[in-house]
């Protein structure tokens, strides 16, 4: 099997407690439209989905990848591949598996919202291995893609608290669950595609309705949440605190840094539409050491493979080319680029229409 070249990876739906979906059905070029509970479709994965009452799903969350072979095709889980040694330094590299061990130490989603998604942190990495026997945390940043009104109100977020917004005033409506304080305590942000956050572990916030995101975030599916109750979920002490009690879940939140000034840290953007050939650098420096992400547009544009790289063709159809291979993709598509490939070509198939390609990479190797 071709391991040194680019490879696609199967469409992967993860079932989540919200609704939403239809944007990613329309990015993946789908004749039917439609909104359900698998909002989700996590890329490259080899993280369990976790969720209640779906235990039995062994493999949710994990993707599978296409190998090629002659003129053969055949599907397997990343997962699975990742256990022969050789094929994870194939896939990343020896400074990286040194590094990380055979890990690629990030997890890409697309997610569309239908609704609001319940407000919520996720753990710093002390924090999970100390109280949860984790190895990861859950820092992540989201990257607007497009969106849609939804009972006539254009997407938004909510992200940090707004300026003097105290523990005790959070405390007291967590545990009444007054959410509509609670919500009203979060800055309200209305999205356009090329808007950027990124967001450390135990700063508040939810992806409001009518949102299309990728997201890219350390490997782990570890939430807090602080609604319990909302338009279909009902969440039990284990969905809502990991079984770690509601005041523990309550003392991570971050008050450090609020309103304008956490906008002004965290908030970024990036040019969806850009005319040029060329890499847009999408997040800011201090985030390297947890992953790092690049737009690209390209008509006939080679690119290094200085690491390996979880690919979304976000507009146009086109060609990866690499040692002479090519592997043909269209809007949607999802692929890998191995570290093993050394370089790739991004081809357009058009010259008026860019390939448009989000390319998430891992962190930097630690020096």
């Amino acid at each position: 099997m071709k391991l040194d070249t680019p490879m696609l990876l199967k469409e992967n739906r993860v079932w989540r407690i919200y609704q939403g979906g239809r944007c990613i059905d329309e990015l993946r070029r789908k004749t039917s439209l439609a909104d359900g509970f698998f909002p989700e479709d996590w890329v490259g994965s080899v993280t369990h989905a976790v969720n209640r009452g779906r235990e039995h799903l062994k493999n949710e969350g994990l993707s599978t990848i296409v190998l090629r072979e002659g003129n053969s095709a055949y599907d397997m889980v990343f997962a699975d591949l990742l256990k022969d040694k050789t094929v994870a330094l194939d896939f990343f590299g020896e400074k990286h598996v040194a590094a990380f061990g055979p890990s690629p130490e990030i997890l890409v989603k697309l997610l569309d919202s239908k609704i609001r998604l319940p407000l919520q942190t996720h753990p710093d990495r002390d924090f999970a291995k100390k109280h949860l026997n984790a190895k990861y945390g859950k820092t992540e940043c989201w990257i607007v893609l497009g969106g849609r009104e939804i009972d006539n109100e254009k997407p938004h977020v909510y992200f940090g608290f707004k300026d003097n917004v105290t523990k005790n005033d959070f405390d007291s409506w967590f545990k009444a669950q007054d959410v509509s304080a609670m919500l009203n305590a979060l800055n309200k942000i209305y999205v356009t595609p090329g808007d950027v956050f990124s967001i450390p572990a135990n700063i508040i916030h939810a992806v409001g309705p009518g949102v299309f995101l990728a997201e890219i975030q350390e490997p782990s599916d570890l939430v807090f949440h602080f609604d319990r109750k909302g338009p279909c979920w009902d969440l039990d002490d284990y969905q809502t605190h990991m079984n770690l009690g509601g005041q523990r879940m309550l003392d991570t939140l971050d008050y450090s840094i609020q309103g304008k000034n956490i906008l002004e840290t965290y908030q970024t953007r990036f040019d969806p539409t850009a005319a040029r050939e060329g890499v847009q650098k999408v997040l800011p420096g201090f985030m390297s050491s947890y992953f790092n992400c690049n737009y690209v547009t390209a008509y006939n544009l080679p690119r290094d493979a200085s690491s390996f790289m979880m690919c979304i063709v976000y507009q146009g159809a086109g060609k990866i080319v690499s040692k002479g291979d090519t592997l043909v993709v269209h809007q949607g598509d999802t692929f890998l680029v191995p570290f093993s490939a050394v370089s790739v070509r991004y081809e357009s198939d058009s010259t008026v229409s860019p390939l448009r390609i989000v390319e998430a990479l891992p962190p930097e190797i630690p020096q």
